[in-house]
């Protein structure tokens, strides 16, 4: 959100607005993986809800504003990519919930994912580290990433299991709601999209 940023400081509103838009056709439509669609969809409407609090941080370009400048609408489409998200999470989690796994983890009260491995013979940050065992990275063993990936994926279930989702959305839709009464120029047609 720099760039975004740096036009609103120089109120170049319609250019911060382009190249939100243009960030999010890149990414809105080119989900990694499948099976983790639901972090997908949070990713973006954290990303629509960041934009509406940019734009509220600058009233003086955006208080008569409308349609895509208007904050209101970023708060908006967040809650639908949260409802989004809630219905990929019935679809892909809720049969998985019985699972011993998932139960395992939704038990603990820290869900974290497990930190990158620290390697001494990195030469550079971010570089992969190379393991004792192998002489490259992309000649581990097959069934030892299964595992990892596995792992991971169930870890990214039971997060998405104990989230919120009716809370999340209806406090975005308030927020929304609230920023369009704020302005008056704003129609009722608007609210109720």
């Amino acid at each position: 959100f720099k760039m975004t940023r740096l036009y609103m400081e120089r109120s170049y509103l319609n250019e911060a607005v382009a190249f939100f838009q243009k960030h999010i056709r890149y990414f809105e439509t080119n989900p990694m993986n499948t099976e983790v669609i639901f972090r997908h969809y949070a990713w973006i409407s954290r990303q629509y809800e960041v934009f509406g609090e940019l734009l509220d941080q600058y009233p003086l370009l955006t208080n008569k504003a409308k349609g895509w400048k208007h904050p209101g609408f970023y708060y908006q489409t967040a809650a639908n990519y949260e409802s989004k998200r809630q219905k990929v999470c019935k679809e892909i989690c809720v049969p998985l919930r019985d699972r011993p796994e998932i139960i395992k983890l939704r038990q603990e009260t820290i869900l974290p994912y497990r930190p990158a491995k620290i390697d001494v013979k990195q030469k550079w940050i971010g570089q992969l580290g190379w393991g004792v065992e192998s002489e490259h990275p992309l000649e581990e063993q097959v069934e030892s990433k299964k595992e990892e990936d596995s792992m991971d994926f169930f870890v990214a279930v039971a997060q998405e299991l104990t989230h919120d989702h009716h809370a999340r959305c209806i406090d975005l839709l308030l927020k929304a709601y609230e920023r369009y009464k704020v302005d008056k120029s704003t129609t009722n047609r608007m609210i109720l999209w």
